[in-house]
């Protein structure tokens, strides 16, 4: 949805499977290195390395937007 198109992308569904087991991710060259670094951290193969809910309502990129969205919620 940050970026306008899907995270993993190939011309076979062989080739999709592979690159997402693999978590191969063509980054958009506009995305802030905080989101990357949140959303790197969700999309950890391993799920018990992978970032719970916890750890997301933790990361300071996700900290930030709820304090923006809040800040905007209240002055308008």
């Amino acid at each position: 949805m940050v970026a306008g198109y899907m995270p993993f992308n190939a011309p076979t569904v062989d080739k999709l499977i592979e690159k997402i087991i693999n978590v191969k991710v063509r980054w958009p060259k506009n995305i802030s290195p905080g989101l990357k670094d949140l959303l790197s951290h969700i999309m950890v193969a391993d799920p018990d390395k992978r970032y719970t809910i916890a750890d997301i309502k933790n990361h300071p990129w996700f900290k930030m937007f709820v304090q923006n969205e809040l800040i905007f919620v209240l002055l308008n």
